[in-house]
């Protein structure tokens, strides 16, 4: 694997896997594709085996339990104008998000 440094800024977006967009589709999915549309430098998205969110419920990854609402960390990396150009589009998907 390659490391590269360079001087800029990360975003880190966290949300449920279970949360969606518009047509039933996973809000971290559309995060990504609309990043890669901008051409931004680097997106992943890291889905968590256990986690705790607004409920306090303890919600992990079982066989049993594949429809519980794991947390999905979204993490994207650019120049710092790029960044702070690409939020008020993430915070409107974050804002229409059911």
């Amino acid at each position: 694997m390659r490391h590269v440094e360079f001087e800029g800024a990360r975003l880190t977006v966290y949300l449920g896997v279970l949360d969606v967009f518009g047509s039933k589709k996973p809000q971290w999915s559309r995060i990504l594709e609309v990043a890669r549309e901008e051409g931004l430098a680097g997106v992943c998205a890291f889905q968590g085996i256990r986690g705790v969110g607004r409920s306090g419920e303890v919600s992990y990854s079982h066989l049993a339990d594949v429809m519980m609402n794991l947390p999905v960390k979204i993490e994207i990396v650019d120049r710092n104008e790029r960044i702070e150009a690409f939020l008020p589009i993430v915070e409107r998907y974050l804002a229409d998000a059911r």
